[in-house]
């Protein structure tokens, strides 16, 4: 292990008891054939919680060692990405180089959930109240949501505005929905109702 690979020229001397020397000498090449090991770092898995996502990918060098002395060289051949659902899967791929020219490759996988669409938010349809009715309390049970990933949507009642037209008032309820990747949507429900506490003139 302490010879460099290549030709090496090897120097034997043998002395009897005597004191009588003899030399001679003689070529040992020396051969690498044997590929460096990579070692990739774990595996990560970034939504080892349920609801939780993943918008970047943080990723570690990879080291490697070889049978031979010479340096080593690691190289980051690319990525590779494939979707199931709302979980994708990247996988890493390292090539470590010794100094003969043998390569190993080895790959590191990342699995994230990404979800960038917003939910789909249903609200009632419009809703006459009569004369001088009375407004409902918000009710976010009354909103339908539906999203392209599994996970909790929490669905909020984000306020009331009123606007009057004569004796017409119209109030627009609006509700948000937001998805386990803090993806957002507005829905509105719309009553109408007519506002006349005044008696008529005789």
């Amino acid at each position: 292990s302490n010879v460099p690979v290549g030709t090496n020229a090897v120097l034997v001397e043998a002395t009897d008891v005597a004191g009588n020397q003899a030399t001679c000498s003689f070529l040992i090449t020396v051969l690498d054939v044997e590929a460096p090991v990579i070692n990739c770092p774990a595996n990560i898995t970034a939504n080892a919680n349920a609801g939780t996502c993943a918008t970047t990918v943080t990723w570690s060098n990879a080291t490697a060692t070889d049978n031979c002395i010479g340096a080593i060289t690691i190289t980051h051949l690319g990525d590779a990405s494939v979707f199931s659902g709302c979980v994708e899967t990247i996988t890493r791929t390292y090539q470590a180089t010794d100094a003969c020219g043998n390569q190993s490759t080895a790959n590191q996988i990342f699995t994230r959930i990404l979800d960038t669409i917003k939910p789909v938010i249903s609200c009632p349809a419009l809703t006459d109240l009569g004369c001088n009715g009375k407004l409902p309390a918000a009710d976010i049970n009354v909103v339908t949501v539906t999203d392209n990933c599994s996970g909790a949507v929490t669905i909020t009642h984000l306020g009331d505005a009123s606007s009057f037209s004569n004796c017409v008032e119209t109030i627009t309820r609006t509700y948000q929905a937001m998805d386990a990747c803090g993806n957002t949507a507005t829905g509105y429900q719309i009553f109408t109702r007519i506002v006349d506490t005044l008696k008529p003139g005789i």
